[in-house]
């Protein structure tokens, strides 16, 4: 991405969109012409809920050489990372903008894990997105374990937790529960975020089985905390559910923020996921004010006063 001061933000100004899918929400932002801010830090300071706009992750578009956008996605920590409902966001952004290239509604994004097609259904209120194919070796995901990790105990501080760890382009451990409105995913969550056996640290998933075609999920989210929904999520639970045999390749899945719908294709593993994305609202903020306030509050956290 081109960071750098530009004559089109002369304006101190950033303009921005807010969007959400299925609860899953992100400041949506266009970069192609350069940002005089740094998207790391901003997107600490803006996606912070008491003292920015406030937002699960922040969504850049950019142009691509090979592709018709690029899209980076930050966590509100500041990481970088894969989302799926930040593409879907970022599809009804380019459709409602007028922004595709030409009449067809379906696109190409650049993004960290690679190409990603996008197909655009109405007026960008729904996408489907193909995420490509789970990873499971270990190597890749990554995880300090030996080869797979499927259904397997994990320590978390002399808890036996049993998981699936996979890749959507992000690492991910899945635990399923026998009632995911009970699961401890604010305690079980951070703790397992920051595992050492997750050296990028990981995504978790608390998954129900209603029927093989239909689940409920909570996710703790790398970065972010508990969110009311996480598309690589969804893909992740799926993956391992059809590994397992615990799903069939086409489910339905609920989550506090809405539904999905999931689809394993048997000829290559791909995953398809379809859902909704709704726009908020627009707004204009001065990026220096949410920076300095971020910069004030990190020096009072270092010099022992939480703010």
């Amino acid at each position: 991405m081109r960071i750098q001061r530009t004559s089109q933000h002369s304006d101190t100004k950033l303009s921005f969109e807010k969007i959400h899918g299925a609860g899953n929400d992100f400041i949506v932002i266009d970069g192609r012409y350069g940002l005089s801010v740094d998207p790391s830090q901003f997107a600490q300071a803006a996606c912070d809920r008491h003292f920015g706009i406030g937002s699960d992750g922040l969504v850049i578009l950019d142009v691509s050489n090979t592709e018709d956008f690029r899209m980076h996605f930050f966590n509100p920590d500041g990481s970088r990372a894969v989302c799926g409902n930040g593409m879907r966001a970022l599809a009804l952004f380019v459709t409602q903008n007028g922004l595709l290239p030409r009449e067809s509604k379906d696109f190409s994004l650049e993004t960290d894990r690679g190409r990603v097609v996008i197909q655009v259904s109405g007026k960008g209120g729904r996408a489907k997105v193909n995420m490509g194919a789970p990873e499971f070796d270990g190597r890749l995901i990554p995880h300090t374990g030996p080869g797979e990790w499927i259904s397997r105990e994990l320590d978390v501080e002399g808890q036996r937790v049993c998981g699936s760890a996979v890749s959507m382009g992000n690492p991910h451990f899945v635990i399923f529960v026998e009632d995911v409105s009970q699961a401890p995913v604010t305690i079980l969550g951070p703790l397992i975020e920051h595992h050492q056996f997750f050296p990028q640290r990981t995504n978790i998933e608390f998954v129900q089985i209603v029927s093989p075609e239909k689940i409920k999920m909570r996710v703790w989210e790398r970065g972010a905390g508990e969110t009311l929904a996480c598309g690589t999520g969804v893909c992740a639970v799926v993956a391992v559910g059809v590994k397992t045999g615990k799903m069939e390749r086409q489910v339905q899945v609920s989550t506090p923020g809405g539904e999905f719908e999931v689809l394993c294709d048997p000829r290559n593993e791909n995953i398809f996921l379809t859902g909704p994305a709704e726009q908020v609202y627009s707004g204009v903020v001065d990026p220096q004010v949410l920076l300095t306030s971020l910069k004030l509050r990190q020096d009072a956290n270092q010099s022992g006063f939480y703010l």
